[in-house]
């Protein structure tokens, strides 16, 4: 006598428990010494097949995803736990990270969640049944903090995680410890600097760091000292790249801005702030000469902060022919 999916399920498979790692990264169980767990909390239970069209879109039929603000936030919590009240979730500086089903209805859970190189890595139980998908799917939700959070990883599809999403520009006590923007990709320093991964797996690492000391100085009017710095990233290549960066200072905290590319292995000088113009001094290279030659053309590049965007003013180009380089 044949039995339905449905009993057969019931039967032999509901009760049955497994480890199952919904992304990022591996196929099989983490070691605590491969990242840090960054799950602050977490939540679970079932969430109607008919409001899927409710989470964010492009992410309404994968297994894994974000939520990155509080309106979309607010919309799904009120499908998935409607007697419950709203978490508090500052998405200036966390994401809500959610799992589900997308072949059998199955409970669902958070087991933990490690950043490695800027790659969030979650592992996940879920029940094993062959019961079909109809009005409800097993979900769980998990706040994480953004800072540092580059890449999602789903089996084999790096999932990128946009910079306006990932901790939106952190603040710090000191701008060492503070986020920049570099090239779309926020980046978090600790203590003056930060080695990642070019992409999740990659032997390959960029770090960046402060050259030299910040200069501070009043950049918006508001009577406090920001600061301005030159950062330089150097992925292991023969190109070591030259930012400048700002961090505005609010009440005693530093939240950096987003970095204005100066040059590719050139000559810095110093770093002046007068009445809110930030001038960067340098030495590079004719159009015509190659990266071997030593950078002895002077230039300066002028830059403010307006509406706390670091934005270039203009740009005067200067020829120092014979320039002693520092």
């Amino acid at each position: 006598m044949k039995m339905d999916i449905r009993k057969h399920s019931m039967l032999f498979f509901i009760c049955m428990a497994c480890t199952f790692l919904v992304n990022i990264h591996s196929a099989f169980a983490l070691s605590e010494a491969e990242g840090r767990d960054i799950l602050i909390i977490e939540w679970s239970g079932d969430y109607p097949v008919k409001h899927l069209d409710q989470l964010p879109e492009g992410q309404r039929t994968t297994s894994v995803g974000y939520i990155n603000d509080a309106k979309t936030f607010a919309t799904v919590w009120q499908v998935f736990k409607p007697d419950e009240k709203l978490p508090e979730v500052d998405f200036s500086t966390n994401l809500i990270v959610f799992v589900r089903n997308v072949n059998f209805y199955n409970k669902i859970n958070f087991l933990k969640c490690t950043l490695t190189d800027g790659t969030a890595e979650v592992l996940a139980m879920e029940t094993m049944s062959a019961m079909p998908i109809e009005d409800k799917v097993g979900m769980a939700l998990a706040m994480v903090p953004g800072a540092n959070l580059k890449w999602i990883r789903a089996g084999e599809k790096n999932i990128l995680v946009p910079v306006e999403i990932s901790s939106k520009q952190s603040s710090a006590k000191s701008p060492d410890q503070a986020c920049y923007v570099i090239e779309k990709q926020e980046v978090c320093l600790i203590n003056g600097q930060i080695e990642l991964s070019a992409a999740p797996g990659s032997a390959t690492k960029i770090t960046t760091s402060i050259f030299g000391r910040p200069v501070y100085g009043d950049l918006d009017g508001d009577g406090t000292n920001d600061a301005v710095m030159l950062l330089v990233q150097n992925s292991g290549g023969s190109g070591i790249f030259y930012y400048v960066a700002a961090a505005f200072n609010t009440n005693g905290t530093f939240t950096g801005t987003n970095a204005k590319f100066l040059g590719d292995r050139i000559s810095p000088q110093n770093i002046e702030i007068r009445d809110g113009l930030i001038i960067v001094n340098y030495a590079d290279r004719k159009v015509d000469e190659p990266m071997t030659a030593s950078p002895t053309i002077g230039h300066s590049s002028y830059l403010v902060l307006k509406e706390h965007v670091l934005i270039e003013k203009e740009q005067v180009y200067e020829n120092r022919q014979g320039m002693q380089t520092q």
